[in-house]
């Protein structure tokens, strides 16, 4: 049974990067946000050009990472996201998963390898023990934390998000709002 949650939880997290894929969509309540499949990657590209989603279920440990940064620093015109998955309790790789005889994940060393080392390139985190330490903030037996990073610019040069002004909330900075109703007002 463990397998077969595991098996779920990869698929869930893949399903983050491929457009156009949603559980929502058929869902009856058709007002819901991401029911596209578009709603996390499109809402953290357009604010900034780097995320790393990490997951927790079961302790298995995902991490997403997903870099416009890395992209252009390495001149890669293809979307490569590296995706590893730990066992949460040793910290290691996960092993090979069945489900009733079938691969649901097969690790790959050289290929978890290359992913660890891009993700500590390229993101905030730049030891195991760092990448390790966000898992902590998940702090109930499942969860997800999604960090951005490398944020974008407004045209003047100012952050277009403001976290600084409410410790508990960001905000649109007060510049880049007005420009925003003064657009809606042009209508």
């Amino acid at each position: 049974m463990k397998s077969k949650m595991i098996w779920i939880f990869l698929d869930d997290v893949f399903n983050v990067i491929v457009f156009g894929k949603s559980g929502k969509r058929h869902n009856l309540d058709s007002n819901q946000i991401g029911q596209y499949g578009n709603g996390l990657k499109s809402g953290a590209m357009r604010i900034s050009n780097d995320f790393i989603l990490f997951t927790k279920k079961d302790n298995i440990g995902t991490c997403l990472f997903l870099s416009r940064t890395f992209h252009q620093e390495e001149h890669i015109s293809e979307i490569i996201c590296p995706m590893p998955c730990f066992d949460l309790l040793t910290q290691q790789p996960l092993d090979n998963q069945q489900i009733n005889g079938i691969h649901t994940y097969t690790y790959d060393k050289i290929k978890y390898e290359l992913e660890m080392e891009l993700i500590l390139k390229y993101s905030p985190f730049k030891t195991i023990d760092d990448l390790f330490k966000q898992f902590n903030f998940i702090t109930t037996s499942s969860g997800t934390l999604i960090v951005l990073y490398n944020l974008k610019l407004s045209d003047n040069g100012e952050a277009e998000l403001n976290i600084k002004t409410d410790p508990y909330d960001i905000l649109i900075d007060s510049k880049n709002r007005q420009n925003l109703f003064d657009k809606d007002d042009d209508k």
